[in-house]
């Protein structure tokens, strides 16, 4: 998804619904997601205020672009690393620079997934780089 409008409609058909504030920003009506193209600490702003720390914020700067998956993960984080568990092929979103690289566990907490590279260095990764085959 390479515009906000497309974001929003995808999460719209997922059962999600958005106002739009003055600043052009959407927020979810049923859980704490924010759409937006510009940067806020909206995130910290509700993990303070609410104690939220499922908070989620979309932002589209420059060239950004949302795929399936990376909305899905921010979604529900539990299932994506769910998904690994079950003998999926992984691959870093930097593919070309990483080469290829071997699930081994993850730390859904932290977030990151720690893999094998082709020459055997174990490294963890944001979970956000890592795509599922």
């Amino acid at each position: 998804m390479e515009t906000i409008a497309e974001l929003v409609d995808y999460l719209q058909n997922l059962g999600y619904t958005f106002r739009q504030s003055e600043s052009g920003s959407f927020y979810c009506n049923e859980r704490r997601i924010r759409v937006s193209n510009h940067f806020s600490k909206y995130v910290e702003k509700m993990e303070q205020t609410f104690g939220d720390t499922d908070a989620i914020d979309f932002v589209f700067h420059l060239d950004t672009k949302y795929t399936v998956e990376d909305v899905e993960k921010r979604l529900n984080k539990t299932l994506w690393f769910s998904k690994l568990k079950q003998g999926v092929s992984i691959q870093h979103s930097l593919f070309e620079r990483v080469g290829k690289i071997v699930y081994i566990s993850h730390n859904e907490e932290k977030e990151f997934v720690t893999v094998s590279k082709e020459n055997g260095e174990i490294v963890n990764y944001d979970f956000y780089k890592i795509r599922i085959l």
